[in-house]
């Protein structure tokens, strides 16, 4: 049995709202507390990267621009990281060691966070201390 919660509107909320036509939202109160459904995570989507013999792995594409920060890590990894940036399948890189692959989300693009960066750096390090 459902039952229908009055909203917490004052008198002068419930006159604006029928003036404008909106009609009053109420909440649906179950008899018995609902059990969340589990959902499966969506897939997200990635992209990959080739510069020098590192493999990137963002989120969203790569901006057309790069920003300062991308270039200058880049700088690295290759003497013309724009013009060698190429964009690689999926099933191309399987086998690409994990010690070269670095990931970023969408918003870590533009601006990078401090996990990010510490993450970066760190396999950055464990990369020159293997070689």
């Amino acid at each position: 049995m459902t039952k229908h919660q009055v909203p917490q509107f004052t008198q002068s909320q419930q006159q604006a709202l029928a003036a404008l036509g909106l009609p009053l939202w109420r909440q649906r109160i179950e008899s018995a507390p609902a059990v969340p459904e589990e959902k499966e995570a969506e897939p997200v989507a990635q992209y990959f990267y080739k510069v020098g013999a590192w493999l990137i792995v963002t989120t969203m594409p790569m901006p057309v621009t790069l920003p300062q920060w991308l270039r200058d890590l880049f700088s690295l990894f290759s003497k013309n990281p724009e013009t060698e940036l190429t964009e690689l399948s999926a099933t191309s890189v399987v086998s690409w060691p994990h010690t070269k692959r670095l990931s970023f989300t969408g918003s870590d693009l533009v601006q990078p966070s401090p996990a990010t960066k510490q993450t970066t750096w760190q396999t950055l390090l464990a990369s020159k201390a293997s070689s």
